[in-house]
């Protein structure tokens, strides 16, 4: 859902964070991101987004080939499928929220 819910100001790109608002415990968190997918968002907003997006726009991050926000559903479909492409044990979306389970599942 965090993803899902993720806007465009949420990612500060100078400082290398993303804003997560009321996630997981409803709680606020300030999450670092690295430079490799800094790099891959802003190539997204300069030659993906602008095509996809449509009015009126909420400056929802990641949006669907309709120019709307993905359903949870069809992310955690479009997740698994690669996920399960990488060779990964587990295919739920869960596994990410924790990078030291995923390390484990993954070996």
């Amino acid at each position: 859902m965090e993803l899902i819910n993720l806007k465009i100001h949420d990612i500060d790109m100078d400082r290398g964070t993303m804003m997560i608002y009321l996630g997981k415990g409803r709680k606020d968190r300030m999450i670092p991101i690295g430079e490799r997918a800094i790099a891959w968002i802003k190539k997204y907003l300069l030659d993906s987004r602008p095509h996809l997006a449509m009015e009126p726009d909420d400056d929802t991050l990641l949006l669907n080939k309709e120019g709307r926000r993905f359903g949870l559903g069809r992310l955690t479909e479009m997740v698994e499928n690669y996920v399960k492409k990488a060779g990964v044990k587990s295919r739920a979306c869960h596994i990410f929220r924790h990078y030291s389970s995923f390390r484990t599942i993954t070996r």
